[in-house]
């Protein structure tokens, strides 16, 4: 629960404009859908990607064997703004390193 409040304090102002039905599943952010949020198959765990114009935030990365930076890569991001993990299950923080070795993160 504290990173989900941590999540909405950092995203609120981004965010603040969005409309209802102003968020997309999946994809790209655009001016119909100006927040994207994509829950990317890691098999068992959870890895969720949130996504303005400007942010992209990753909430939890699957465990170890989840090709977590290919699946992101795959939506486009090539750096990361928040990286939260939730717990230290293995299913959530295991692709965890593998993101910090790939790619820029500004907060985890």
């Amino acid at each position: 629960m504290p990173a989900l409040l941590l999540l909405v304090v950092l995203l609120a102002p981004l965010l603040a404009g969005c409309v209802p039905g102003g968020a997309r599943s999946g994809g790209v952010p655009s001016a119909d859908a100006p927040f994207t949020l994509t829950a990317l198959d890691v098999g068992q765990g959870d890895a969720t990607l949130l996504r303005t114009a400007q942010v992209a935030v990753l909430v939890d990365a699957g465990d170890p064997d989840a090709d977590i930076v290919r699946l992101l890569r795959h939506e486009g991001v090539d750096r990361l703004d928040l990286l939260i993990v939730t717990h230290a299950h293995l299913d959530h923080v295991g692709g965890a390193p593998a993101v910090l070795a790939a790619m820029p993160v500004s907060v985890v």
